[in-house]
């Protein structure tokens, strides 16, 4: 099986299997090999150093691989995240997005406080309710059988 370091794993890229490959192929595949599939994951793994550890045949490499190059994605994300909240929304005042969705929390949070304590009281009278119908069926249970 040919497995492929991401991006090259991605999409059409030479290694996915057909339904009937896929079906009938027994072992450890990626993303990548998914017939109808367009992720290309586990990405850039050396499986030829996996399989000599599940084999147990690996040895200790006398130089490690260095790392791929790659951007910091979570100071991407994190920058990203800090635009949106700054973001100035069209016929909100001129609020920033940050501030709308701050105030959203609280109204949901009122709301829920406003849910529970009708759940509370509508529980309440409902316990009420049915002490009272059970009182009536046993008041005309004791006139029917009084006679009266």
């Amino acid at each position: 099986m040919t497995w492929k370091p991401y991006p090259a794993s991605y999409g059409p890229n030479g290694v996915r299997l057909t339904g009937a490959q896929w079906l009938a192929y027994y072992g450890w595949l990626g993303h990548q090999h998914v017939p109808e599939n367009d992720h290309g994951d586990p990405g850039d793994i050396d499986f030829a150093r996996v399989l000599e550890h599940a084999k147990g045949t690996a040895t200790q490499p006398t130089t490690p691989k260095p790392p791929p190059e790659q951007e910091n994605d979570m100071a991407v994300a994190r920058e990203t995240a800090d635009e949106v909240w700054r973001h100035r929304l069209p016929n909100q005042d001129g609020r920033h997005a940050g501030a709308i969705l701050r105030s959203a929390d609280e109204g949901v949070a009122e709301l829920i406080r406003e849910v529970r304590e009708c759940a509370r009281s509508c529980s309440s009278s409902s316990t009420r309710r049915r002490a009272d119908h059970e009182a009536l069926n046993e008041d005309r249970a004791a006139n029917r059988s009084s006679g009266s």
